[in-house]
């Protein structure tokens, strides 16, 4: 039992949506990656000019938890503003290191110290996940839009392939005219081919219609005699079996002949 196999159409149909569900993935994951180390630097960047107006304008050891917010209140004013959240200040001798879960910027003090200033990155991250959310809503609209274009475009290519198909299922049973399958050259080239197949195919059925009518008119007289001859010597018992045998042997003779002049 043979399996039905899968159409071209369809095959090509789920390429072309897996392979753009692949392609809109990848360029989804590079853009949100590239917006958030976009936005992380802007943070960054801007802690860094709060500590240069710090350490330009409050040079003192000890700062006070007013001045902060003086700056904090600054900061929310700007662009990147809603992206701050938990901001805190502090002085350490050594050289910090990243923290997790934190943005920090810092910068050397005229005594040797290292001023930090850091911000908490959840909101950051929020950012991100409700860009991408947008990004991909846009990208699944998009998305669809062009693969309901190109599935109506590769149904219209595939529907003269299909008029080819649906001709040949049905020609055996009934024979029709052949229908007007317009298409590419590839489909024109192959209806033709199919056309001149069927033709010749039809041909071949006449020839053997005919080679059975000649085989049958030219093998009746024959089979006739032999048929005869068999039918005297059963009756005839003073028929000589040698005479016999040698009368059916060229009828049989007479009868191969005619046989390999109809095939041959």
């Amino acid at each position: 039992m043979l399996l039905k196999s899968s159409s071209m159409q369809s095959n090509i149909t789920l390429f072309f949506f897996l392979s753009g569900l692949l392609a809109m993935s990848f360029t989804l994951s590079y853009i949100s990656f590239s917006y958030h180390q976009q936005l992380e630097l802007n943070v960054k960047g801007a802690l860094n000019l709060i500590l240069s107006d710090i350490k330009r304008e409050h040079i003192t050891p000890e700062l006070q938890k007013l001045e902060l917010a003086f700056f904090k209140s600054e900061v929310q004013k700007g662009t990147y503003g809603e992206l701050f959240d938990d901001l805190k200040i502090e002085t350490i001798a050594q050289a910090p290191h990243e923290q997790k879960g934190r943005i920090l910027a810092y910068t050397r003090l005229n005594d040797g110290k290292f001023l930090i200033l850091s911000c908490r990155d959840e909101l950051l991250h929020q950012e991100v996940i409700i860009f991408t959310i947008k990004t991909l809503a846009l990208f699944i609209f998009i998305f669809l839009g062009l693969f309901t274009i190109f599935y109506v475009y590769i149904k219209r290519q595939f529907s003269s392939l299909h008029c080819l198909i649906d001709f040949c299922d049905s020609y055996p049973e009934e024979k029709k005219e052949y229908p007007e399958c317009n298409g590419t050259y590839e489909v024109k080239s192959l209806g033709k081919a199919i056309l001149s197949l069927i033709h010749t195919n039809d041909n071949l059925c006449d020839q053997r219609q005919e080679l059975f009518k000649e085989a049958a008119h030219e093998l009746k007289s024959p089979i006739a005699v032999l048929k005869a001859r068999l039918s005297l010597f059963e009756k005839d018992d003073t028929m000589d079996k040698k005479s016999f045998v040698f009368k059916s042997q060229e009828d049989i003779a007479h009868i191969t002949s005619k046989l390999k002049e109809l095939l041959f």
